[in-house]
């Protein structure tokens, strides 16, 4: 029974037995050879056992059986780039920010990759980085009541959030302005 068997790899998957979850998301698929759903499940499976030829294939067919499959473009971007593929991994984010212009960590992911660019100028580098930023900006809602005391002097507390601190040119960026900061008059908190 197909059902029996996704949950199973389901619930190998979540337990981290990815080897169980990828021979029954394979019996899902002997049963329902055309489950795009199924094909993606088991390229995360084949991603976080590392084999990437695999998870790109299982990327592929889910991109075959359903175009406009968000993550599946994100994650199959990732893998392109980490084989040095930037175009092609670019034209995927691309693909899968045309289905959501406001998931960060996929305009992440894409403005990663254009560093790799090499017909891509400094100016356009950052025209790109910009432009993504006004999007975020403009999809944010301001935050108008703070709870705080703006009692001075007091040390400010200044959060960095990052989905990444490491392996990406901005965090690179980021050290020199730690240093800078003067730790009597701020506290820096970085998630």
């Amino acid at each position: 029974d197909a059902d029996a068997h996704y949950n199973l790899a389901h619930l190998y998957q979540t337990y981290q037995n990815k080897g169980a979850a990828i021979h029954h998301y394979q019996e899902v698929l002997k049963l329902e050879p055309n489950n795009p759903d199924v094909y993606y499940n088991l390229a995360l499976a084949f991603q976080n056992l590392g084999h990437r030829q695999e998870a790109m294939e299982c990327y592929q067919r889910v991109l075959s059986l359903n175009s406009n499959h968000f993550m599946a473009h994100n994650n199959l971007g990732n893998l392109l780039l980490h084989r040095g593929y930037y175009a092609h991994a670019k034209e995927h984010y691309y693909q899968a920010l045309s289905l959501d212009l406001t998931h960060a960590k996929t305009i992440s992911n894409l403005l990663f990759s254009l560093h790799f660019d090499s017909q891509l100028t400094e100016e356009a580098l950052f025209q790109e980085h910009k432009t993504w930023a006004e999007q975020i900006q403009a999809s944010v809602t301001p935050f108008s009541h703070y709870s705080n005391s703006s009692v001075f002097p007091r040390q400010l507390k200044i959060g960095y959030l990052a989905s990444s601190f490491h392996h990406h040119p901005g965090a690179y960026l980021l050290n020199t302005l730690f240093q800078e900061h003067d730790r009597h008059q701020y506290e820096l908190i970085c998630f």
